[in-house]
């Protein structure tokens, strides 16, 4: 018979500061088990796909997703998975975060 484990996860972080950048410590992409270009997925085939959404699971665990997804969006990351969002996601949020400047008519 095969024993059973119980494995329990805690999200509690360390106290830390989004401004000192101490948080990226607490970060599950840290843990050095992942292979860091799941957050980087190239392209859009399958296997890219896949790890963009396997990352985007993992940061829903992370204890500091909102101060990474909060700083990347400051910081205007363009590539990349990071509090669990994609470019492609983050970017739809910056275009409703920017107000639409309309074009000035030009008399005819």
């Amino acid at each position: 018979m095969i024993p059973k484990f119980k494995v329990t996860v805690s999200h509690t972080a360390p106290d830390t500061t989004v401004t000192s950048g101490n948080w990226r410590l607490s970060a599950a992409c840290a843990n050095p088990v992942f292979d860091p270009e799941m957050w980087h997925p190239k392209g859009t085939d399958a296997r890219s796909v896949a790890d963009a959404n396997q990352a985007k699971r993992i940061c829903r665990l992370c204890p500091v997703q909102e101060k990474c997804l909060r700083w990347s969006l400051d910081n205007h990351q363009d590539q990349g998975v990071w509090g669990g969002l994609t470019e492609q996601e983050r970017r739809r949020i910056h275009r409703r975060r920017t107000p639409s400047v309309a074009l000035p008519k030009h008399a005819a």
